[in-house]
């Protein structure tokens, strides 16, 4: 009798710790219908969805931002918007510089004056807008 008691006693800690776990996972991982689509690696895929078509469909191109090339990866938050850019942009390759034909720009503090480009050899093919621009390398 006294296993019976003692086995009841283990089956309902058991249950308890599950319907814990449980209430604990539920609660870390409930989200909202209304966040879908809406986080981050999603925006920026939308972001570059009108430039893939101005864009070759393989190979690479430049990338350069409101930071300097070689300031790019001292910066976590430039990263971020690096990394984004690259996973927006595959099959291509995106790397940072200005010496491919094309230099996809992402722009936090809006657009560059067009002596700015015209210093770095571009010129601007399309505003798309949100700080994404992108530019192609001058002939020479």
């Amino acid at each position: 009798m006294r296993k019976i008691e003692a086995g009841i006693k283990v089956a309902l800690l058991i249950i308890f710790v599950i319907a814990v776990n449980a209430a604990f996972l539920i609660k870390d991982f409930s989200f909202s219908k209304y966040s879908i689509g809406r986080d981050v690696v999603t925006s920026y895929d939308r972001r570059y969805e009108a430039m893939r078509d101005s864009l070759p469909d393989s190979g690479a191109v430049g990338y350069i931002t409101d930071k300097e090339p070689e300031e790019l990866f001292s910066d976590s938050y430039a990263v971020q918007r690096f990394f984004l850019t690259k996973y927006a942009l595959s099959p291509l390759i995106v790397v940072n510089g200005i010496d491919k034909e094309y230099v996809v720009g992402d722009f936090q503090g809006g657009t560059p004056q067009k002596e700015e480009y015209d210093k770095w050899g571009l010129s601007m093919v399309r505003d798309f807008g949100k700080g994404a621009i992108l530019f192609k390398r001058k002939v020479k």
